[in-house]
């Protein structure tokens, strides 16, 4: 193998490690944005089951009208 064959060859293999590597790092992001994706939906599966699982709140309102008093 000549030097120059070799060069070459240890560029194509340069180039191939770094799309492994870019590609690697693509993987690991979508698996933590699936992560993070189940995590959220979980938390909101959770809050709605314990907002289910409440009693009804009766909220009372007191009403209190001005009237205005004469004098006779």
């Amino acid at each position: 193998m000549t030097v120059r064959e070799l060069r070459e060859v240890k560029k194509a293999l340069k180039e191939r490690d770094k799309l492994l590597h870019q590609e690697t790092e693509r993987r690991k992001r979508a698996e933590q944005e699936t992560f993070a994706a189940r995590k959220s939906e979980e938390l909101t599966r959770k809050q709605l089951e314990e907002r289910e699982e409440q009693k009804p709140q009766i909220i009372e309102k007191e009403v209190v009208k001005e009237v205005a008093i004469e004098s006779v």
